[in-house]
């Protein structure tokens, strides 16, 4: 069939704008019903000629309804020429013609990646959009009817004086109607996970099929046999149906209908297919090819709607995270306090959140390879790794699930971990008034708890993946995690084992967000396609309870699963070799700072009145040690009172106890530092307040415990007080404490986090959502559902009491007041270290 102008011979195309045929060479126009009846009459009712062809590298099948030239694949991205064949197509019964013209699609596109973060330039290159190709895709299009009469259990709850009684019915309604036009996508080169995004094309533009609209564009082959989405028809026409009987319900007799599962809404309304045909739906297809990997841009023809794959640019992706995690690093080491305990935690935490990350990626890439939301990919005999029944099984409780993406789910389930982390880390921290080390195994223990549960669940979703490396990064933070609480059990008095073992989480956590986002182009690209026919697979028609076992991966290119492996390998060491060097280049920064910092008891400061004490109860100092340590706090009380304190704590920490002796001693509110060496717990404790609390935070007050506790360690708790007081001066003169390994843990911790945020950026970014089902079924299907209700039935009663508590809540108490010449309580804070 050729399409030439009757006026010049001319070639003629369909154009978008003016809804007619054009021709390009005399600019004539001609109404295509008109066209169709004059030239091309011979075609008979039910076929419609055209010309095929088959891509030699994938086998992807495309149509044309002229002899055109076709120099490119649209779905495997190959730019060798195709060779075409004269054939006889089934007609379908309606098209829906281009409403979008290729410049509209290309504006829609390109205002798409303006807004996007670290994609590869050539996704922008002018010259890769002018390939964009208007292809028609062939979907089923089906009819679906109810019986009249069905019984249905609803519900009615209502308080009656102390009890809710919760009434329950059988409602018998009648259901009268029919829907018409549902469609599905009949084409197996065309995933279906591409196809809902690309929802809804609106029926209203449906018209009865015409060759000449296709003048100018190509269409793909309609192979999908009807049979395959019949039980998918009937899911989707129950689920609506469903839902008008619900909302008809509780108009008319005030119930509630307990919906039910997925399985049951169908056996409960018993649909029936009553009709099918086919239709033709357009959509402008553009393919990025890298490799052995291909990326789909695609773009509803009629409404605009855009669904693109978003590969990451990985260079562009490192700069961003090391900006990120330089702001990170900046916040942290200036305005965060955090002890190796604490930091230890958090790293916990971190690496949590990674995993969390990674199984929901894992799992996305399972569904992926093995195409379990793409029905129409199996006919043509193609096997995956997982069977039959449980790709099965999976789209089932994804039906059940809720309707947002996969990406949005895994983002908000992320965000809601982040916080749930941080709300329990503030409630141990602020709440539990236990010592430090109490607090870290109790985190340490919910951390490796919710992580072996991620564990498992990603190794269940990794069994059915090629690419074996990813368990290697499943496993990594789930290591880190395991180190924390081994390091939580054995309670080290020595920083450096929370802060080796801080490191080596965080490390572990950095390298497994790494391999996550080098690893994310397997979700944003696809493998070259291989649409060459297979006979023989056990999955060839995917027939319910036909898979008897595990499906063989055959056919498939075992270059380019190396390809894919060495590419994404690269990647992975790529940002390892990075991770290192920005920790070796902070270390030879950092490690100039680890020297050693400068240079009756009872004494009061004749011009400021502020007093240094020393109030040794358990007899930790000589004599002499207490005349040495009194001179080294004198100069402290230019500033305020300070204080040493040895003692038996009989509070529930030491915290609690240095705040209740700096109000005894010196007075709350009132400007001053005190140093308490509990022998209870074994916890050197800074505490300060008032003026002093300004420069002795507690930041400080932790970093200078810190760098004191080995004293106390070794029992010369004469040397840790002079170092702790010493620490103080040098703090108050202008200088700042070294903080080494903090530096070096908080970077580590930086640059995850900085990878982590990143990620969440792609994920937000990555392609559109899948539109409202229910909207998408109004704007494509016709017909309607009404339903009345015959009569209800009660079944049974349920009446439950209702829990009522009276009274306020508590009331009174305060702040520890009074001691040391009066005060208010405790306001400032401090810090400290065991020993």
């Amino acid at each position: 069939m050729a399409f030439e102008c009757p006026k010049c011979g001319g070639d003629i195309y369909y154009n978008i704008k003016r809804g007619k045929l054009r021709c390009g060479h005399c600019n004539g126009e001609f109404i295509v019903g008109d066209f169709n009846a004059h030239d091309i009459a011979e075609e008979s009712t039910d076929e419609y000629g055209a010309t095929s062809y088959v891509c030699k590298d994938c086998g992807a099948e495309i149509l044309s309804p002229d002899n055109s030239i076709v120099g490119y694949c649209s779905y495997c991205g190959g730019e060798a020429m195709l060779e075409g064949r004269i054939t006889q197509e089934v007609r379908p019964k309606f098209i829906i013609p281009f409403r979008k013209t290729k410049e509209q699609c290309k504006e829609v596109y390109a205002n798409r990646l303006s807004k996007l973060l670290y994609l590869p330039d050539e996704l922008k290159d002018p010259e890769y959009l002018e390939k964009f190709r208007g292809t028609y895709v062939p979907f089923w299009m089906y009819g679906v009817q109810f019986p009249d009469d069905i019984v249905i259990e609803a519900t009615k709850k209502k308080r009656v004086g102390k009890y809710y009684v919760e009434s329950t019915y059988d409602v018998v309604a009648n259901v009268a109607g029919n829907y018409t036009g549902i469609p599905y996508d009949a084409s197996s080169c065309f995933d279906d996970t591409i196809s809902d995004r690309l929802m809804p094309f609106n029926k209203k533009d449906l018209k009865p099929f015409n060759p000449g609209y296709m003048a100018g564009f190509y269409a793909d082959k309609a192979d999908v046999p009807v049979e395959r989405y019949s039980e998918d028809v009937k899911n989707r026409a129950a689920d609506e149906a469903m839902d008008v009987i619900d909302r008809q319900v509780y108009k008319s007799e005030s119930l509630n209908v307990k919906l039910p599962s997925e399985g049951t809404k169908r056996d409960t309304l018993n649909p029936t297919i009553m009709d099918y045909c086919s239709a033709l739906f357009p959509v402008w297809f553009l393919t990025y090819r890298n490799k052995n990997r291909v990326a789909y841009a695609i773009v509803n023809g009629q409404n605009g709607r855009l669904s693109c794959d978003l590969p990451v640019d990985l260079k562009k992706y490192s700069v961003g995270t090391a900006l990120v995690a330089a702001i990170i690093f900046a916040v942290m080491t200036f305005f965060i306090s955090m002890t190796a305990r604490m930091a230890l935690a958090v790293c916990a935490f971190v690496a949590l959140a990674v995993m969390w990350l990674f199984v929901g990626q894992a799992m996305e890439i399972r569904n992926a390879e093995n195409h379990v939301r793409d029905r129409g990919f199996f006919v043509r005999g193609r096997d995956v790794l997982m069977p039959y029944e449980k790709r099965r099984k999976l789209r089932e409780r994804e039906a059940e699930e809720t309707k947002l993406s996969a990406a949005v789910m895994i983002a908000i389930w992320t965000v809601a971990l982040i916080v749930m982390s941080g709300v329990l880390g503030i409630g141990i921290a602020v709440a539990a008034k236990t010592n430090p080390s109490t607090k870290l195994l109790f985190a340490t223990s919910i951390v490796l708890a919710i992580s072996s549960l991620l564990l498992i669940k990603g190794a269940k979703a990794l069994h059915y993946v090629d690419e074996k490396s990813l368990r290697v990064f499943l496993l990594m933070p789930f290591v880190g995690v395991l180190g924390a609480f081994i390091t939580a059990v054995m309670n080290p008095v020595d920083d450096i084992y929370y802060y080796a073992a801080s490191i080596a989480c965080a490390f572990c956590a950095a390298a497994a967000s790494a391999g996550m986002i080098a690893y994310y182009n397997l979700l944003t690209t696809r493998p070259i396609p291989d649409f060459f026919d297979r006979e023989g697979g056990r999955d060839k028609f995917e027939r319910d309870g036909k898979d008897d076992g595990r499906n063989s991966p055959v056919g498939e290119s075992s270059q380019a699963v190396s390809d894919t492996k060495k590419e994404s390998g690269g990647a992975v060491k790529t940002f390892v070799v990075a991770l290192i060097s920005i920790i070796l280049f902070a270390g030879s920064i950092l490690g100039s700072t680890l020297g050693v910092h400068a240079e009756d008891s009872f004494y009061t400061n004749p011009d400021t009145g502020y007093a240094a004490f020393i109030i040794d109860e358990e007899d930790l100092l000589t004599a002499s040690e207490e005349v040495q340590l009194l001179e080294e706090m004198k100069p402290l009380t230019e500033f305020g009172s300070v204080g040493f304190i040895s003692c038996y704590a009989t509070e529930k920490s030491t915290r609690l106890e240095a705040e209740k002796r700096y109000v005894a001693t010196i007075g709350g509110g009132k400007s001053g530092t005190i140093l308490v060496i509990d022998m209870n717990y074994r916890i050197i404790q800074i505490a300060s307040d008032g003026e002093m609390y300004k420069y002795i935070t507690k930041a400080q007050a932790n970093a200078i415990t810190d760098n004191s506790y080995k004293y106390a360690s070794n029992g010369d708790f004469y040397g840790c007080a002079r170092d702790v007081f010493t620490q103080e001066k040098q703090i108050l003169a202008g200088g700042r404490v070294p903080q080494p390994m903090k530096h070096i843990s908080n970077l580590l911790v930086a640059v995850t986090l900085g990878i982590l945020i990143n990620y969440l950026i792609v994920i937000f970014q990555r392609g559109s959502l899948p539109e409202n089902k229910s909207k998408v079924f109004a704007a494509t299907t016709a017909g309607t559902l009404d339903t009345t209700v015959a009569f209800t039935r009660k079944t049974r009663e349920v009446r439950r009491r209702v829990h009522e508590e009276s009274g306020g809540g508590f009331s009174g108490g305060g702040g520890f007041s009074g001691g040391g010449g009066g005060g208010g309580g405790f306001s400032g804070g401090g810090g400290g270290h065991s020993f």
